[in-house]
């Protein structure tokens, strides 16, 4: 169990970072279409089709990530995977992807994913930070309050904020912010 646990951790964080990071290229993209228009269209034309491949990517990359935090949410339920995924060796890698997924959806990284439509490419920051917030309740209950969230290294200063008020508003699964939580 440990090996395939690592092992979609592993898949999860590699897929994530890759969608946001192809989300962001089309999100600059964007930005710069209006200039397209003054250009050459051989240039203009070889821009259009590198925006539709990464457009493509980007699609791609995000159901897979989706796939793999909603099988994560799964077996997160089942209570020997969920005891695995917060004890060693797995705990730090869980801790670290959760993390990364926070710091990837809140806080300054995250004006770098505003695309036009972010449903065109299945994106959905909401949904997404749910579904980390459910795995990191279940994985960390009843071990970690939003306090402890906060004073962690991996998670950005604006990311801790945020993270602490979502946490404290929803009373994530029993999960609470605030001291002692």
């Amino acid at each position: 169990l440990g090996e395939f646990l690592r092992a979609v951790l592993v898949d999860t964080a590699f897929v994530f970072m890759d969608a946001v990071g192809r989300l962001g290229d089309v999100a600059a993209m964007e930005k710069e279409k209006e200039g397209w228009a003054a250009l050459p269209d051989p240039v203009r034309l070889r821009r259009e089709s590198l925006l539709s491949q990464i457009e493509g990517i980007s699609v791609h990359f995000l159901t897979l990530a989706r796939a793999d935090l909603a099988l994560l949410d799964r077996l997160s339920l089942l209570p020997g995977a969920c005891g695995a995924l917060s004890r060693a060796p797995l705990a730090a890698p869980t801790a670290a992807l959760l993390a990364q997924i926070v710091n990837s959806l809140l806080g300054e990284r995250r004006r770098r994913l505003l695309v036009n439509l972010p449903e065109r490419y299945g994106f959905s920051n909401a949904a997404l930070l749910s579904v980390a917030a459910s795995i990191l309740a279940r994985v960390t209950r009843p071990k970690v309050t939003a306090s402890k969230v906060a004073a962690s290294p991996k998670v950005d200063t604006t990311s801790k904020v945020t993270a602490s008020k979502v946490t404290a508003s929803a009373k994530l699964d029993g999960v609470q912010g605030g001291e002692g939580g």
